[in-house]
């Protein structure tokens, strides 16, 4: 099965990326320049709230749908993908050949991240973005 990175290591790679933009960019306005143990300590309380909220909406997560009927569910779910600005990628990478592969154009793609989705008879597994999943499980279940 498909898996994203899970919470802790979307978690710690925010956080370091945010901490060091901030001491980056904080450190000529509040150190003279310098890039020290004083920019990074001041610039942690930011880089572990953005953390937080970055791996709240963007680590992967998987939701499971019982379905009865497999093709009303694939024609619900691609409608609803499409209402979302997803498209299905027509030929995905080999190894991708048992999952419907759905993703946003252009530079949408770079923001949204790719949902892969495993139809079977009587279950569907669908894969991607925690925000994005918690969209789809709303929509889905009404």
């Amino acid at each position: 099965m498909v898996r994203g990175p899970g919470f802790w290591f979307t978690f710690i790679y925010y956080t370091v990326t945010a901490t060091t933009v901030a001491a980056i960019a904080s450190a000529p306005l509040l150190f003279g320049g310098n890039i020290g143990l004083e920019a990074l300590q001041t610039a942690l309380p930011a880089g572990l709230m953005i953390g937080a909220l970055g791996a709240y909406f963007n680590h992967s997560i998987a939701i499971d749908f019982a379905t009865k009927n497999a093709s009303e569910f694939r024609q619900q779910l691609t409608t609803t993908l499409t209402d979302l600005g997803f498209n299905r990628v027509a030929d995905p990478e080999p190894d991708l050949a048992d999952f419907e592969v759905y993703e946003r154009g252009a530079i949408g793609k770079w923001f949204a991240g790719r949902v892969f989705v495993k139809l079977d008879r009587q279950q569907a597994t669908i894969v991607g973005r925690a925000g994005l999943m918690r969209k789809l499980r709303d929509r889905l279940s009404q």
